[in-house]
C-alpha cells in the first residue's frame, strides 16, 4: 500500500514483475540487495524451457546470482524501491500478487505479458483460469493444434507463472501437463517449470497427477523435490507415486 500510494512509478515497476511472471525472483533479488541476504539461483525463462517468440526475444532474464561473499548490486532497482523493501514485513511474492491484482484492477491498470506473443493471450488466460468452464473451453484438438514453437511458449508462461503464484498450481500443473500429452516435445519444459516451483510451495495434489504418467520422464521431478526438504505429507505422497509407478512396472 505504501508503494502503491506514494511510489507511483515503483508500484508500476512490480505490476510489471507481476505480469512477465518475474515477481518472486525480482523481490528476491531486491530483497538481498536492501537487506543483504543470501540469494538463491533464480530460475530464468531459458530454464523453464522457453523458446523465441514471434519478436525474436525469449523474455527479461531472472536476475543474476551473485555469490553470497560478494554484496548484492542491481541497477535496475530504484533507491526508492530498496528503501521500501527495507520496511517490515519480508517481501514475499506468493501473499503480494493478490493485493498488486486487486489494486490494478481499482486503478483500471491492466496486467499483461508483453512478453507472450499476443495470439497466445487468451489460450494462457484460459489454461490458468481457476474456471474449470475456461479450462476446459481448451480442447485437445486446438492445443494439438497449435505449433510446437508455440506450445513450448504456453509451457514456459505457465512454468513462469506457477512458481510466481504457487497458488494457482491446481489449474497450471494440469494445463501444462495436457500440453505434454499432445505435444511430447514439451515434456522437457514442463519438468524444468515443475522443478522450479519452491518445495515449500507444492502440494501433495500436484506430486498426486504425475503417478499416471512416464515415470522416466518425471522421475527427476520427485528427486528435485525429495532432496529439498519436503513437508511429510508431500513426502508421503511422493511414495505413493513411486509406489504407483513400480506397480505399474510389474
Amino acid at each position: 500500500m505504501v508503494l502503491e500510494r506514494l511510489l507511483a512509478d515503483d508500484f508500476e515497476t512490480v505490476l510489471d514483475w507481476l505480469a512477465t511472471n518475474q515477481l518472486r525472483d525480482r523481490l528476491e533479488a531486491l530483497d538481498a540487495l536492501a537487506n543483504q541476504v543470501p540469494l538463491e539461483t533464480p530460475v530464468t525463462d531459458t530454464d523453464l524451457g522457453g523458446e523465441a517468440n514471434a519478436e525474436g526475444t525469449t523474455g527479461q532474464p531472472g536476475p543474476v546470482t551473485t555469490p553470497e561473499s560478494e554484496p548484492t548490486t542491481d541497477a535496475s532497482f530504484s533507491d526508492t524501491l530498496v528503501r521500501w523493501a527495507k520496511l517490515p514485513p519480508t517481501l514475499d511474492a506468493t501473499t503480494i500478487s493478490g493485493y498488486l491484482y486487486l489494486a490494478a484492477s481499482f486503478a483500471k491498470i491492466e496486467v499483461i505479458d508483453t512478453g507472450l506473443p499476443e495470439r497466445l493471450r487468451d489460450l494462457a488466460a484460459a489454461l490458468s483460469s481457476s474456471l474449470k468452464v475456461e479450462r476446459a473451453g481448451i480442447s485437445d484438438q486446438v492445443l494439438s493444434g497449435l505449433p510446437e514453437s508455440d506450445a513450448r511458449t504456453l509451457v514456459s508462461h505457465l512454468g513462469r507463472r506457477t512458481r510466481d503464484q504457487p497458488r494457482i498450481q491446481k489449474f497450471t500443473v494440469d494445463s501444462m501437463l495436457r500440453i505434454a500429452y499432445v505435444h511430447p516435445g514439451t515434456q522437457s519444459g514442463v519438468v524444468t517449470a515443475l522443478q522450479a516451483i519452491p518445495v515449500a510451495d507444492v502440494e501433495p495434489v500436484t506430486a498426486l497427477k504425475l503417478r499416471t504418467l512416464d515415470a522416466t520422464t518425471y522421475e527427476p521431478v520427485l528427486d528435485v523435490w525429495e532432496g529439498s526438504q519436503p513437508s511429510p505429507e508431500l513426502r508421503r505422497t511422493i511414495g505413493l507415486v513411486r509406489t504407483n509407478w513400480g506397480t505399474r512396472g510389474n
